[in-house]
């Protein structure tokens, strides 16, 4: 490349940063230099507005060559001030708003700014001693601005990286630095005054450098990206689309996020050329974007460099045979540069071998400011190979020089690092990490998360006084250090290991294990999907709903990443914004559910005598009408191992009625009117019945106490049989009457005993949270968030209308493969036939889920609606699915009767594919459940549907998970059994319930399941030809998601 030839599209012959920029104003005067927002300013514009805050810059500083701070948000502003730095002769520091203050004070001291510019609002942010120049864009009268003398060895900036000791490093960059960058690599990308740049970047990071100085010398124009749309994959393409941007520089994390967006859009965007830096580059990640726009249309760039060398130093062109390459290629130096492989001793590693890039030329910078020591060790006098003397730079970068002339690049050979393009030294926060009052030590690696992401790990050796909590270990630090310089995740060690030699051996540091936070379980089932997309954005198993997002290692890539799959699986619209202040899926779920309007569930003020709730009234109809208590009773069985205290057990039972007013409730009419009376929990009888029994009479002995009716009237809603077999084996069973409690009360009120039962061992009472609310206070408040269902305006009302529309046109019933015709009788005798799903299965199960946006539960659902359709049930599916109803905080621990079952409607019509039938089971599931407050016997009743004595009204088949009690729920010194003592009479024709199961890590361990059947309706052998269907179905969905449920087969038929 000729003189002249580099001259025509940079600057001119310009040899500053001045020159060149005044070189584009005389030339393209009235073409646009910047755009933000809705600002645009042209080279005239923008020329003498930074010539009026150059003159006061000149105006409030004495000698030339001075520090210059320029502390602004992402606007148009920043490029203003830092041309306004330049024409003043002085050179500028990018810093960063969004940096702790505690970094920004240590930047400042070191850097001794003679000014820093700003605005209003964020100067508070500066300390007070700061000398602020606010920004404004009128010159003050009698100011006048000189050209100063500057040339190509004056410092035009100085941005901050991070640095070993905790002490941020100013590299020195020159005018002559910048223009040989722009001026290599003029031949290789061709930009002209017709390129529009996007200037993604933060303006502290040297990426910028090469956005804002590349659009400007070349008479191009700058797009600033705002900070909401730089979080925004679908907002940022939607700039590039808008604002036609040529020529796009991104550091591979962003770019990844881009790329799945653009795989939404068919139309094709402006862009040229693409140019890749700050962190390695995987090839394979661009596949998506090659098949649509191919190698040359776009040009795909990768380029090594560090901000000592001026952002570049090489240069490698992408094609669509790399997208097979594993290894992480950067090309060649760049013209007028060379870049040679070192050892120890700095002598050159032969061709194959490892070595440390040192970059050598014209774009390797001034040094280190105030470091004289620093730039000593890493800036080099070198000789060329024709042994001219030139400046070196040591990356402490390792590479390899492979036979084809490609530099592999493959690490740092010291604790540096990079993460999302931010260059992190390990130790900075390693010291911060042992400066915490509960770390004696510390070390800091990087880790691959399961989500490809590269994430800093904190390994912390407490001191004495315990275990750190690692939400304050977080929050301490973000106080000191920047985002990305915060660990992900900590591991807490009881000594870091060492080599022989006695030095940190990062290479034995265990990767983290990211199992699952102790957490309530969802609520549901946007609470569901929500943390499972949480998860996934994390790359954990699972997340909480109360997990914090940030706290769990979240940032801003990774919430573009979440925010995009909240679009896609729930198209719902959640911005950053609302994200950073609703970081958890329990305080995010109302924002996009649109439930904030909810009356608040607290206590209130009711008597002894309390209305029944709309279940509990249908309960009581079904008692009156039967004259007896329903079949449906709620009954446990725990089998204990070892000697039970049988006082401790007996006092813990009655807490566990104190603690709950339902289980000490009775039930009786009031002229006419169900009331409820809780009995004062002085007045309670303590309710264990101990009983020896022999062995073989056991299972007998159990399903009578679990089958006796209960006198609401006399007796609690709970009843407690202590069968001993002998002194060490024993069968405690537990039994609820279905008016008092539903299924799901069984896992908190085991809970609670087991805590009781520790306590009383120990000789005292539990030391119980109060329970925030009673059943009582959920009967008033259910009736003031309901209203009246005639209101069209109320609850009650919305939802019934909702359920009119969702319901309208199903059929009566359901052409099930029965073996009988349907007797008069509603209820019948049941059994059922096992469907296991074993841990691989439920493995590929979870994987189906987690690529389709959908839960474990829905492709059970939809493989048993697709199993029922291929048996001659039809395509229009009413399923019943039971929900606990617990949907307030508040009711997460509350045993009585919550439980609701909703019917929802599964269309297998048009012979779709498995995972379009998915998509469409979580649409009519999303819908419903965001109906779920209106009770079942209420809509029955409002519906009226086509009745019949011998079946169930709307549906004739349940489908659901099964509450489950915790895995590690233990009774202290016992070991413990828990059987689900199941009904035996049965309302659904069918019932496919189940239950999930994983370990302690939260890996998917297996499907345990039923199908549950009315004797009087089929038999045993076509029920487990329906199980063993089922299962089969499962196999091939998860082998071939696109199979179509014509092309199912089952093995009974071959």
């Amino acid at each position: 490349m000729t003189p002249t030839e580099s001259s025509r599209g940079v600057g001119g012959d310009a040899d500053t940063l001045l020159a060149g920029f005044a070189h584009s104003v005389r030339r393209h005067p009235d073409r646009t230099a910047v755009v933000s927002d809705e600002r645009v300013l042209t080279y005239a514009e923008l020329d003498e507005l930074a010539g009026a805050v150059a003159a006061e810059i000149q105006a409030r500083t004495d000698e030339p060559g001075a520090r210059i701070g320029i502390f602004l948000p992402r606007s148009a502003d920043l490029v203003l001030a830092a041309i306004a730095v330049i024409k003043a002769g002085h050179s500028y520091i990018p810093l960063d708003p969004g940096n702790p203050r505690a970094r920004l004070e240590r930047i400042l001291e070191v850097a001794e700014p003679a000014l820093v510019i700003t605005t209003g609002d964020l100067a508070d942010g500066l300390p007070p001693e700061t000398a602020v120049l606010r920004l404004h864009h009128t010159r003050p009268p009698g100011l006048h601005y000189s050209v100063p003398s500057v040339d190509v060895s004056t410092c035009a900036y100085i941005i901050f990286t991070s640095g070993t000791t905790g002490e941020p490093k100013g590299v020195r960059i020159s005018h002559g630095n910048v223009l040989h960058l722009l001026r290599s690599t003029d031949s290789l990308f061709a930009c002209d005054e017709h390129d529009v740049w996007s200037m993604f970047h933060s303006f502290a990071f040297d990426f910028a450098v090469w956005e804002m100085w590349g659009a400007l010398l070349h008479g191009g124009c700058v797009v600033v990206v705002p900070e909401r749309v730089v979080q925004d994959p679908a907002a940022f393409r939607r700039l590039l689309r808008d604002r036609r941007v040529t020529v796009l520089s991104q550091t591979p994390t962003a770019f990844y996020q881009l790329v799945t967006e653009e795989q939404r859009h068919d139309d094709r965007l402006s862009v040229r050329r693409v140019v890749f830096g700050g962190e390695a580059l995987r090839f394979a990640t661009l596949a998506p974007w090659i098949a649509k726009y191919g190698d040359e249309a776009v040009e795909l760039i990768n380029m090594y460099g560090i901000t000592e060398t001026t952002v570049h130093a090489s240069y490698r062109r992408i094609r669509e045979t790399d997208l097979r390459q594993s290894a992480s290629l950067i090309g060649v130096p760049l013209p007028n540069s060379f870049i040679r492989l070192v050892d120890d001793q700095l002598d050159p590693v032969r061709p194959g071998h490892v070595g440390e890039i040192v970059v050598a030329g014209p774009g390797v910078g001034l040094g280190y400011h105030a470091r004289p020591d620093l730039t000593r060790q890493r800036f080099l006098d070198l000789t060329d190979d024709d042994g001219q003397s030139v400046r070196g730079y040591r990356s402490g970068d390792l590479a390899r020089l492979r036979p084809d002339g490609d530099l592999e690049y493959l690490g740092r050979a010291d604790s540096q690092v990079k993460i999302r393009g931010f260059r992190i030294e390990l130790g900075e926060v390693e010291t911060a990490l042992v400066r915490q009052p509960a770390v004696r030590a510390a070390a800091v690696a990087v880790r691959t998360l399961p989500t490809g992401d590269e994430a800093l790990v904190g390994y912390v050796v407490p001191t004495e006084d315990g275990v750190p909590d690692q939400r304050r270990l977080r929050d301490d630090l973000s106080l000191v250090l920047p985002g990305h310089m915060v660990p992900a995740t900590f591991v807490v060690l009881d000594a870091l290991p060492l080599t022989g030699n006695g030095k940190l051996d990062r290479a034995m540091l265990p990767d983290p294990v990211l199992g699952v936070d102790a957490g309530r379980a969802p609520r549901s089932l946007p609470e569901e999907l929500l943390c499972q997309l949480f998860a996934q954005a994390l790359g954990r198993p699972t997340v909480a709903p109360d997990d914090n997002f940030f706290v769990l290692g979240g940032h801003s890539l990774s919430a573009v990443r979440l925010t995009s799959r909240i679009r896609a699986v729930l198209g719902l619209e959640v911005s950053i914004q609302e994200l950073f202040e609703s970081p958890t899926v329990a305080a995010l779920t109302p924002r996009i559910t649109a439930t904030t309007d909810r009356p608040p569930l607290t206590r209130c003020a009711h008597g002894d005598e309390v209305p029944l709730s709309p279940a509990q009234r249908h309960r009581w109809s079904l008692r009156q009408e039967t004259g007896a208590a329903p079949a449906d009773q709620v009954s446990s069985a725990l089998h204990l191992t070892g000697r039970v205290d049988v006082a401790a057990l007996d006092a813990a039972l009655t807490d566990v009625m104190r603690r709950h007013a339902v289980l000490r409730t009775r039930f009786s009419e009031h002229h006419g009117t169900p009331v409820q009376r809780i009995v004062d929990s002085e007045s309670i009888q303590p309710p264990l019945v101990v009983e020896p029994v022999d062995a073989e009479k056991l299972a007998e002995s159990v399903t009578a106490v679990a089958r006796e009716p209960f006198d609401l009237r006399q007796d609690p809603a709970v009843r407690a049989r202590l069968f001993l077999v002998d002194e060490n084996r024993s069968v405690l069973v537990l039994v609820l009457h279905p008016i008092a409690a539903d299924e799901w009360s069984l896992p908190p009120l085991l809970r609670d005993l087991a805590e009781a039962y520790g306590a009383r061992l120990a000789g005292r009472p539990p030391r119980w949270q109060p329970m925030p609310v009673r059943y009582a206070d959920h009967v008033v408040w259910q009736r003031d968030l309901l209203g009246d269902a005639d209101d069209p305006d109320s609850v009650a009302g919305r939802q019934l209308a909702f359920w009119k529309g969702y319901l309208s046109g199903i059929p009566d019933e359901l052409a099930l493969p029965a073996d009988r015709p349907r007797p008069a009788d509603p209820r019948s005798r049941v059994d059922l036939v096992p469907v296991d799903i074993d841990a691989d299965l439920h493995v590929r199960l979870a994987r189906l889920a987690d690529a389709s946006g959908t839960t474990v539960d829905m492709v059970l659902k939809a493989a048993l609606a697709a199993l029922l359709t291929g048996h001659g049930a039809g395509t229009d599916l009413p399923l019943a699915v039971p929900v606990p109803g617990r949907t307030e905080a508040a009711l997460e621990r509350l045993v009585g009767l919550l439980g609701n079952t909703l019917v929802t409607r599964v269309d297998t019509a048009g012979d779709p594919t498995f995972a379009e039938l998915l998509v469409r089971v979580r649409t009519a599931d999303l819908a419903a459940y965001a109906h779920q407050d209106l009770p079942f016997a209420r809509l029955a009743e409002r519906l009226d549907p086509v009745r019949s004595t011998g079946r169930h009204p709307l549906a004739q088949v349940m489908v659901g998970t099964r509450p489950t009690v915790a895995p590690d729920f233990a009774l202290p010194g016992l070991g413990v059994a828990v059987e689900s003592i199941g009904d035996d009479t049965a309302a659904f024709d069918l019932s496919y319930r189940f239950e999930k199961r994983r370990d302690a890590d939260g890996q998917p361990q297996g499907v345990c399941g039923t199908l549950e059947y009315r004797v009087d309706r089929f038999r045993r052998e076509t029920v487990a030809r329906l199980a063993v269907g089922l299962v089969h179905r499962l196999e091939q969905v998860v082998a071939n998601p696109a199979v179509r449920l014509s092309q199912f087969d089952d093995p009974e038929a071959g």
